[in-house]
Order: structure tokens, then C-alpha cells, then sequence
């Protein structure tokens, strides 16, 4: 295979390939065997039907695009790999030279236009420090939450009638020594669910001031490939006023407000996988794992239902990228000051972990920084996994991605 790669702009590649014969001689081998399989010819076991009387039958046209088009499915992707680019987006391929039966010496050559993410210069981190509010739980609350978990508590009586425990006897069910223990746990609880928005907030004021600092291009087709994305997949367009089973068309306005969002997620995505190959962050696979049964208890799905479906819809690149996508932004957040409205730094450790160790690092180091900061498998809890561990669709742990995530 040959490969040459021509700068359009800041944001796109031409790619030209060119894929001698010998290189995808197993690709047409297999295209004739998996045809001459499927067909009935007297005198012949089936896949043993010889190649000319497969074109007779069949149709040349049918072989000729099956093979191009797995040879470029193929090859673009090394192509792609050996040249480095990142990728962004769907390539526009335009086949300059196909397979033909008749010529088999002949080369594949074909170009790929491509968006890739641009090179920017990343902001300095150190000296940054972001102010978040963090909120104090009410009265209200903590009460809300004490009568939840007594009803959670209560116990049905044979005649229908159901008790819930007295403040004393709750403190008891839940292991704790008395109910102002119970209360105490209730309200750490609440200031650490608090604090952890407040951990969300930060990360979104960090990569805003980030963002607007790097003055990152956008690739165009990208953006409008994103922002028809968001016009589809937005309950509000799935039917017509009247329930009709045909989305209306956008209106400019709605136009204007999905271009405004896929901007800002491209941008973000951009600054962090930037960031990330910049720093040599990377995800391993019990870090996917965790993300995934993680989202599938999110849903109500089975964990293991759950990643077999994302593996059978190719849904796993995109699944390490969040999880990549939030570390990296974690990885930023432990390089600025952090503080609440009046100050006061923050220790938001607990919510972002802390930085892996360097290689050479003991073993003993190594399992202590991988600490998880959630629970694989959440339950009733203490406290919510943080954003900047479970992010949604574009991976930027942020608190407007959160929202999303739970709307969809």
C-alpha cells in the first residue's frame, strides 16, 4: 500500500491510496467464496463455484463493488493509522481506480477528503484558580431524605397496614450507634453530593477559560454532521404537532442552538484529547469496563446485555473516548486551585482521584493511585458519581453533559 497525505486546511486532509494487487488478492478470495455459497449451480458444491460462472451468474457488478469497497474500508483505516492522522468524522472516498475480474494485476487506488483534528497550542494550566458555589443542604432536605430512607425501611404487617420505624429503631436498621449519628451521616452525605456538583461547576469553568483561550478551528463538516445528530436524536422533533410519525423541519432557531452545542462539544473535544496525547494519558480496560456497567446501571440494563450491544454497534471506541475524555479533565482540574465563593480552597481529591504514578512506580503505589473514586455498581447512596468520573456523550465531564445524560 502506498499513502500520501495533502494538507487542505487547518481541519482536513486529502488521503490517496493505492493498494497493489497482491495486498487484497484474500479480500477477493473471500468475496467469491462467501458468493459461490450462497448460490446453486448443478455439478457444484457450494463455495466451490468457479469464479467465471460466479461472474455469469451473479453479475460482475456485484463483485466488483463488493471488493473495492472492503478494500477501502480496509485501507483508509491503515492508511489513516500509519499516517497518524486524527480522524474526525466520515471521509467523502472517491474511487479512482476499482477492481476488476478481468484485469486482477490491476491496482485500487482511491482518495479519502477527511476532517481531522486541528494541531492548537494548549494553555498554560498552572497559576488558574476557579471560585464555585457550594451549596449547604436545608432543613428540608435532610428531612426529605431521612423520610426516604425510613420509608425504604418500613415493614408491611399481615393485615396490609405498614410501619415505619421510629427515629431510634431507623438508626438501628441503617448500623449506626443513634439517630443524631443517622442525621450527621445524612447531612455529610448531602455537602458531599454538593460539593461534588460543585466539582462539575468547576470543570465546566476550567474548560470554558481553556477554550477560549487555545482559538480552536473547527472542522466544518464535522460540526454539521453533529448538528444533524442533535436534530434527529431531540425528543421534541421525533413527531409532528399533530403526532404525526414525520419530524417537523428545524426551525433557524432550533438550527442555531444545535450549531451553538456542537460547536462547544467539538471544541471541548478537541482541548481534551489534545491534552491528553499531550500529558500520555491513557485509559485501560477495567477503566472501560467501570464506565460502562457503570452506565448500563444508569439505564436499568443488565451490565453484561448492556456491552455486548455497545461491542455489536461499534459503540466501544466511542465509550473509551468518554472515559478518556474524563480523566483528562480530571487530570486538568488537579493543576488549578479550586475554591468555594469565599475563598476557601476545595479538596475535591476524593471526587477526582489523584494522578497515577510514574512507570517504575511500586506496586504498591500503583493500586493506591488507581484507586476508583465511585463504586462500580451504585446503589442508594451516599454520595452521586461525581461528573467529572461519569461524563455523557462527549466525554467532557461537565454539569451541562451530566444534564444531558439524564434527559436522554
Amino acid at each position: 500500500m502506498k499513502a500520501t497525505v495533502k494538507k487542505i486546511d487547518e481541519t482536513s486532509v486529502k488521503l490517496d491510496v493505492k493498494v497493489n494487487a497482491t495486498e487484497y488478492k484474500d479480500i477477493v478470495t473471500k468475496v467469491y467464496e462467501d458468493v459461490s455459497g450462497q448460490i446453486k449451480v448443478a455439478g457444484f458444491r457450494k463455495g466451490k463455484v468457479p469464479r467465471q460462472i460466479v461472474n455469469q451468474r451473479v453479475g460482475t457488478g456485484y463483485i466488483i463493488e463488493e471488493v473495492t469497497n472492503q478494500v477501502i474500508s480496509k485501507y483508509y483505516q491503515n492508511a489513516a493509522l500509519e499516517n497518524d492522522l486524527k480522524v474526525m468524522g466520515q471521509p467523502d472516498v472517491e474511487v479512482g481506480s476499482a477492481y476488476s475480474p478481468l484485469d486482477e494485476t490491476k491496482d485500487i487506488e482511491f482518495s479519502a477528503t477527511v476532517d481531522v483534528r486541528p494541531e492548537i497550542e494548549l494553555p498554560e494550566l498552572k497559576g488558574r484558580s476557579v471560585k464555585v458555589t457550594v451549596e449547604k443542604p436545608s432543613k428540608e432536605e435532610i428531612t426529605a431524605r431521612i423520610d426516604s430512607l425510613r420509608q425504604n425501611a418500613a415493614t408491611k404487617n399481615e393485615d396490609g397496614s405498614v410501619e415505619a420505624p421510629d427515629d431510634e429503631d431507623l438508626a438501628a436498621i441503617l448500623g449506626v450507634d443513634d439517630f443524631a449519628d443517622l442525621k450527621a451521616k445524612v447531612v455529610e452525605d448531602l455537602e458531599n453530593a454538593a460539593l461534588s456538583r460543585s466539582v462539575g461547576d468547576a470543570g465546566d469553568k476550567v474548560l470554558e477559560e481553556l477554550i477560549k483561550d487555545a482559538k480552536i478551528p473547527l472542522p466544518k463538516k464535522v460540526v454539521e454532521q453533529q448538528v444533524e445528530h442533535f436534530l434527529q436524536n431531540d425528543p421534541s422533533r421525533q413527531k409532528g404537532a399533530e403526532g404525526n410519525a414525520k419530524p417537523q423541519e428545524p426551525t433557524d432557531e432550533e438550527r442555531k442552538t444545535a450549531t451553538k452545542r456542537a460547536e462547544a462539544d467539538i471544541r471541548a473535544q478537541v482541548l481534551l484529547d489534545t491534552y491528553a496525547d499531550a500529558n500520555e494519558i491513557k485509559v485501560g480496560q477495567n477503566e472501560i469496563l467501570n464506565y460502562l456497567q457503570n452506565t448500563a446501571y444508569q439505564y436499568g440494563i443488565e451490565p453484561n446485555q448492556f456491552i455486548q450491544m455497545m461491542a455489536q454497534q461499534g459503540q466501544i471506541p466511542l465509550a473509551a473516548a468518554e472515559v478518556s475524555r474524563s480523566k483528562t479533565l480530571a487530570h486538568m482540574l488537579r493543576r488549578v486551585k479550586v475554591q468555594d465563593d469565599k475563598g476557601k480552597d476545595l479538596d475535591i481529591a476524593k471526587f477526582i482521584g489523584e494522578d497515577e504514578p510514574a512507570e517504575g512506580a511500586s506496586a504498591a503505589k500503583k493500586s493506591a493511585a488507581k484507586k476508583p473514586a465511585t463504586k462500580a455498581a451504585p446503589k442508594k447512596a451516599v454520595t452521586k458519581t461525581t461528573k467529572v468520573e461519569a461524563s455523557a456523550k462527549t466525554g467532557t465531564a461537565t454539569k451541562k453533559e451530566a444534564k444531558k445524560t439524564d434527559n436522554e
